[in-house]
Formats: structure tokens, sequence, C-alpha cells
């Protein structure tokens, strides 16, 4: 009996993978080192900061920042119902090409600009009630969380509708990013991560980000690295949430200063 029901769960298992058709990436690697390549003390209230080479893009609550070596660019949004506006700035990430991607969780689109601010197209999302969150994958697939359904939903960049769905436990998560093969949902003092397919990994008492199977925690004033066992940055003021991705790590403080770090890998 116990040989029949491992068969069928390794079928069900193989035919899931088979179905959700997720591209998997297989990094490991050491931190080496950190540099610091942007600090700035802003006179708005930062949402989320994401770099991208040598720029650095910040949302507030309405407009998206775009600077580069250290220096602002651009900005773009503000409340409105244009293709340049957003009636609700919920989330943005950055593609793997340099596409500034932006979720506008009440009219329930994914906007799409260029590096500069450019915009370039705009996707409606049918199969949502409120999404509030999001990442894409290496392979191109976005996940989304529905902040009325609790759940998070994997959709086609050429597709509305999603392909899967998984409920999360995690209450009022603010941050979700895509790692490696990993989704990592957080609030300001927990996350809550899975594998990209959407089986369950763990949760952590603190918040934390992984990148090349470095877990980084986030403390009251410093960063560590948990395969080192070691502070990988430092500040005077407490920290309300930090990111992690394309090998930069994106701090932000209470006292609205914004830090950036390239991590550098052996």
């Amino acid at each position: 009996m116990k040989y029949f029901l491992l068969l069928f769960l390794l079928l069900f298992l193989l035919l899931f993978s088979c179905s959700t058709n997720i591209t998997y990436q297989k990094y490991s690697a050491k931190l080496k080192k950190t540099y610091k390549i942007f600090e700035k003390k802003l006179s708005y209230l930062p949402q989320k900061s994401l770099s991208y080479h040598d720029y650095t893009i910040i949302s507030s609550s309405s407009y998206i920042y775009i600077y580069k070596n250290n220096k602002l660019m651009n900005k773009f949004g503000g409340i409105g119902f244009s293709k340049n506006n957003f009636s609700e700035l919920s989330d943005f990430t950055i593609s793997s090409s340099g596409k500034i991607i932006v979720l506008d969780g009440l009219q329930k689109e994914i906007k799409f600009f260029d590096i500069h601010g450019g915009w370039l197209n705009t996707l409606t999302l049918d199969d949502f009630v409120y999404p509030k969150l999001f990442d894409i994958s290496y392979s191109g697939e976005y996940y989304i969380y529905d902040e009325q359904r609790k759940n998070i939903s994997i959709i086609r960049t050429t597709q509305t509708k999603s392909e899967f769905s998984f409920d999360i436990d995690l209450e009022n998560p603010v941050s979700l990013i895509i790692s490696d093969n990993f989704l990592i949902v957080s609030n300001y003092n927990q996350s809550e991560v899975f594998y990209t397919s959407g089986q369950y990994y763990r949760t952590f008492s603190k918040q934390v980000q992984i990148a090349k199977n470095n877990i980084f925690f986030k403390n009251t004033y410093f960063i560590s690295d948990k395969t080192k066992d070691d502070k990988i940055f430092t500040n005077l003021f407490p920290i309300k949430i930090f990111f992690v991705k394309n090998d930069y790590l994106n701090v932000i403080s209470q006292s609205n200063n914004i830090s950036v770090l390239q991590l550098i890998y052996e």
C-alpha cells in the first residue's frame, strides 16, 4: 500500500511540474563582498527600491523615481487614468531586460515602461479581485498576490488568467520577491517562503531574502548573512524593509534613507 501511495505522489508531482512548466535556475555561490553604490536621504516616503546596473528605481505611494549614479533622472506616475498615471501604485519590479513593470491594483493593470520611464504597453488582469503585490520570474511567469483572496496566482506574460493559485498564511504582506527558485513573501516582521512551483518551503520569524542559496536576515540595525553568520550592512537608523534582486541589496530605513549595495559572489 505504501508503495502505491509513493508512486501516486511521484506521478502527481511530475504532472504538476509539467503543467506549470516552470523553468528553474540552479544557483549556489558564497557572498564574497559588498560594494555600496547608492545612498540618499529622500524627501518623500519610499515604498520599495530595486536596482539595475547603474539605475536605482524607487517607488512612493504614487510616483516612480529613476536615479542613475545617485542623480535623479526622471519621475513618472501620479494619481490619474492616463497610460503614465496610476489609480493606485501597488507594486513594481524590474525585468531582466531592464523594463520597469508597475502594478496598478485598483485598475487591475500591469504597465510596462522602459528604464527611462517611457510607457511601452499595458496588460489588464481579468482574473483578479484586488492584486496587491507581484514579481516576475527568470522564465517569464508573473506571481501576483490578490489581497482579497489571500492567494498567489501564476500567469504567463501573454495571458491574463492564472495557471495555478495557492494560499498564503502571512498577515499583511508588503513585499513579494522572486529570487532564483524561491518566492519570498514578507511583512515587516516575518517572511513566508515558497518554491516557485508553489510548494511551501518554510516560515521565518524575521524578514528574509534569499539569493544564490544565501539567506539574508533583517535585524533592527543591520542585515546579516546566515551562511557566513556575518553582518553585511549596518545602519544608524532602524531598518524598515529590504530587498535583494539582480545581485543588489536595497535597504529602506525608518528615516527615509535608501542604501544600495552590489553583492559580489565568489
